[in-house]
């Protein structure tokens, strides 16, 4: 009996709450920045709805990144084992854009990519060994370390054995919302990425990509929204007709959203992206890490967005799954505001 009461006092508490509807939030704005992908071209993970006319929007996102790929195997010498990627990064990424008119956003961003050995080995390696989960190799090399070497034969070359910092790439972008209704919107996206990085600093593909992609959300139940985005990556290297040129990418992305309250968010997204790389990896006793490298990067994203006044905030957490293709972790803080020009 008290359970029944109890159980129907919060019912009567909750119930209200979720009749009441909030403005959609989301999605989580967060590119992609495993290491195998970096130089092409990403899709941040924008929402169809429409801005306001005249507004100028700023963003500053930050990434931190931590990375671990080695693979061990035998070979006519013995037990051979190779490191592919073992850093920890940080990327700085602003942008800014501009509504000319309520469905029409244009804008520009940019980064700086630093590539360094880091204080987190040890802290991941206990965390792993606490709850039984592979290291992927971190016991076997010295911690804090810079090492990438993934060679293709796509075009994609990546050396670095030293901390780096460097400019990365730049992307223009346009979107179009053609479609406002009360409960969904669609968009259409289109993005030019500049070369102003490079293959040998990892920050860059040295060529230009095209991007397309299609947006819509959905907002149909009050405290819920859900999002969905496919796109295609067109490399440079394609476009250009390079003998050694990587795959395009084929971009998805279903998120949903719960408005806990009118400024606070909570946000659960599933990425999926094809892999560039074309052919094998030019380690050919290496079977299991060429293998992955070809799969699709399957990624869960979860975090939060919080409003506290004009200014926005956004902090999600990143988790390669399924495939194991994608970094260890991401973490990513976005802070973001608008102005009115008119």
């Amino acid at each position: 009996m008290i359970r029944r009461k109890a159980l129907s006092v919060l019912v009567l508490i909750i119930l209200p709450a979720l009749l009441w509807s909030f403005e959609p939030k989301g999605p989580l704005r967060s590119k992609n920045y495993y290491v195998p992908f970096i130089p092409f071209y990403s899709f941040p993970g924008e929402g169809a709805a429409a801005g306001e006319k005249g507004a100028l929007n700023l963003t500053l996102a930050q990434y931190y990144i931590q990375d671990m790929v080695a693979e061990f195997h035998t070979s006519s010498t013995g037990l051979l084992k190779e490191r592919f990627i073992d850093y920890e990064g940080y990327i700085l990424e602003p942008g800014v854009s501009f509504n000319p008119l309520n469905d029409l956003e244009a804008g520009v961003t940019a980064r700086l990519h630093f590539y360094y050995g880091g204080i987190f080995d040890s802290v991941f390696e206990g965390f792993h060994d606490l709850f039984g989960f592979p290291n992927g190799g971190r016991e076997s090399y010295g911690r804090d370390e810079v090492f990438i070497n993934i060679h293709t034969t796509s075009g994609i070359d990546l050396f670095l054995d030293e901390p780096l910092a460097a400019p990365g790439d730049t992307d223009l972008f346009v979107k179009w919302t053609f479609l406002s209704l009360r409960s969904l919107d669609l968009a259409l996206w289109g993005a030019l990425k500049i070369p102003t990085g490079s293959m040998e600093t990892i920050s860059g593909s040295g060529y230009a990509d095209l991007a397309f992609s299609l947006l819509a959300d959905f907002h149909f139940l009050r405290r819920f929204a859900f999002y969905l985005e496919t796109g295609l990556v067109i490399p440079g290297q394609l476009l250009s007709g390079h003998d050694k040129a990587p795959l395009p990418i084929f971009h998805l992305m279903a998120g949903s959203e719960f408005m806990v309250t009118e400024r606070l968010s909570l946000l659960l997204l599933f990425k999926l992206n094809t892999s560039p790389i074309a052919e094998d990896v030019t380690v050919p006793e290496n079977i299991s890490y060429t293998t992955k490298l070809v799969l699709p990067m399957t990624n869960i994203l979860f975090g939060v967005i919080w409003e506290a006044g004009p200014l926005r905030v956004q902090f999600n957490m990143e988790e390669d799954a399924f495939t194991n293709n994608g970094a260890d972790l991401i973490a990513n803080l976005t802070l973001s505001t608008s102005f009115d020009l008119y």
